[in-house]
C-alpha cells in the first residue's frame, strides 16, 4: 500500500512531463520565423535581432599576418658588363747593373766583393742570369748566391758564359759574393779578376693585366624571387696562345678552362647562394696570353609572382545574421605606413575589386559577396605590398 506522500510526488512528476510535452509540441508547430525568434534570441522594435557577444556577435571570420608580397612587372633581367681585355706579357729585363770591380787573392793580400740586389716581384720573375766580362782572369772564380756556392771555375777568356741564378735560392733581398781561389804554395803569385759589364737579367711577367674586376647589381626583388642566373660572354683569343680563363662571382669560381675562341660561351650557371642583393663582383683572370672578353651579360630569371589566397567559413548563423542585416561583413587590410603606392586586385568568391591608394588602411563592406559555408579571398599584388594584417570581421 502506497503512502500518501509518495502519491503526491508521483502526481507532480506526471504533471511536469505533460507540460513539457505540450511546450515541445507547441514549438514544433510554430511557423519557422516565429520558432527561430523564440529559440535564437530577442529582436528590437524594428525587427532587428539583438545579438549578445556570447551568442557570436562581433567576431573575426579571418585574421592573418600576411607579410610582404612582391610584384614583378617582368620575370627576366639582363645585366650588361663592360668588355675586358686580359693580357699576360713576359719581357726580358735588367734586374741589376753592377759597376766594374777588381778582386784578388795573394799570400799577403786578398780582396772580395759582395753585391746586394733586390727582386721586386719574385713570384713572376724567372730565368735570372749573371753575365760579365773578365778583362783580367787569373785563377779560379768563386761566386756564392745567398751563401750558397753556384759557380767555381777557372776562366781563360774575356767572354764568359752567363751564370744561372737558381730560382730556389732567390729571395726578395739577395747577395752575390765574388771570391778568387788561393795561390797555394806559389806565394809569389796573385790570382786576380777584373770584371766589367756586370748585369743580372731575367724574365719578368707583367701580371697587372691578367685580371679584370667589374660590378653588377641585383635589386632586392630579383634576389628574393631569383629562380635562375647565368653568365654569357664572347671570347676573342687565339687558343694556341692562351691559358685557362678563370671567372668568379663574389669570390666563387663559376668557370675555369679555355673557352671557345671566336664564339659566344654557353650559358654558365651562377648559384643563387653566390649572389647578393645589391653589389656583386665578377672577376675574369688568366695565367697566359691575351683575351678580349666582350658581350658580357648576366641574365636573371625570376619566379612568377604568386597571388596569395586565404579561406574562411561563415556558418549558417553568421550568414543569416548578415542576410538579416544584424551584422555587417567588414574587410580590413592594414599596410605598413611607407607612403608607397599600394595596388592590388582582390578576388572575393569570384568578385573582383581594386586597391589603389597610399593610405595605411583599406576597408570595405563585403556583405553581398559573402557565402554560407566556405569562402575565399585572393590578393594579387600590382605593386610590392607589406601587409601587417588581413581581417574579415562580423560586426554590428
Amino acid at each position: 500500500m502506497k503512502k500518501k506522500g509518495q502519491e503526491s510526488v508521483s502526481g507532480a512528476s506526471s504533471l511536469i512531463m505533460v507540460i513539457v510535452l505540450i511546450i515541445v509540441l507547441y514549438i514544433l508547430f510554430l511557423p519557422t520565423e516565429e520558432r527561430r525568434e523564440l529559440l535564437e534570441g530577442d529582436y528590437d522594435d524594428d525587427g532587428n535581432r539583438i545579438v549578445n557577444e556570447d551568442e557570436g556577435g562581433n567576431h573575426s571570420l579571418l585574421l592573418e599576418s600576411v607579410g610582404r608580397l612582391d610584384y614583378l612587372s617582368r620575370t627576366e633581367f639582363e645585366h650588361d658588363i663592360p668588355s675586358v681585355y686580359l693580357f699576360f706579357k713576359t719581357d726580358a729585363d735588367v734586374i741589376k747593373e753592377i759597376n766594374p770591380f777588381y778582386i784578388k787573392s795573394g799570400v799577403f793580400d786578398s780582396k772580395n766583393k759582395i753585391i746586394i740586389f733586390k727582386i721586386d716581384d719574385l713570384e713572376n720573375t724567372e730565368g735570372l742570369k749573371l753575365s760579365f766580362l773578365a778583362k783580367t782572369h787569373k785563377g779560379r772564380l768563386l761566386i756564392k748566391l745567398n751563401d750558397e756556392l753556384i759557380f767555381e771555375s777557372k776562366i781563360d777568356t774575356i767572354n764568359v758564359d752567363p751564370v744561372d741564378l737558381p730560382k730556389e735560392l732567390l729571395k726578395e733581398d739577395n747577395s752575390l759574393e765574388f771570391d778568387v781561389s788561393p795561390v797555394g804554395a806559389a806565394f809569389w803569385k796573385t790570382n786576380e779578376f777584373n770584371l766589367q759589364n756586370i748585369q743580372i737579367t731575367g724574365y719578368v711577367t707583367d701580371v697587372s693585366g691578367q685580371e679584370s674586376r667589374n660590378v653588377f647589381e641585383l635589386t632586392g626583388i630579383e634576389k628574393v624571387n631569383l629562380e635562375k642566373a647565368t653568365l654569357k660572354f664572347f671570347a676573342d683569343c687565339n687558343p694556341a696562345d692562351v691559358g685557362r680563363l678563370d671567372v668568379s662571382v663574389n669570390g666563387h669560381e663559376i668557370f675555369l678552362g679555355i673557352p671557345d675562341c671566336g664564339a659566344s660561351s654557353r650559358p654558365i650557371p651562377i648559384s643563387d647562394v653566390f649572389l647578393n642583393s645589391g653589389e656583386n663582383k665578377i672577376v675574369f683572370k688568366t695565367n697566359k696570353g691575351n683575351y678580349l672578353i666582350d658581350q658580357i651579360k648576366v641574365k636573371t630569371e625570376l619566379k612568377e609572382a604568386d597571388s596569395i589566397t586565404y579561406y574562411f567559413e561563415a556558418n549558417e548563423t553568421d550568414y543569416q545574421d548578415v542576410i538579416d542585416d544584424v551584422l555587417n561583413t567588414k574587410l580590413r587590410i592594414l599596410f605598413v605606413d611607407d607612403e608607397e603606392d599600394k595596388e592590388a586586385i582582390l578576388n572575393i568568391n569570384g568578385h573582383l575589386t581594386n586597391i589603389d591608394q597610399k593610405r595605411e588602411e583599406y576597408t570595405r563592406n563585403i556583405d553581398s559577396w559573402l557565402r554560407k559555408g566556405n569562402n575565399y579571398i585572393e590578393i594579387r599584388p600590382k605593386s610590392t605590398l607589406n601587409i601587417v594584417e588581413l581581417e574579415i570581421k562580423l560586426e554590428e
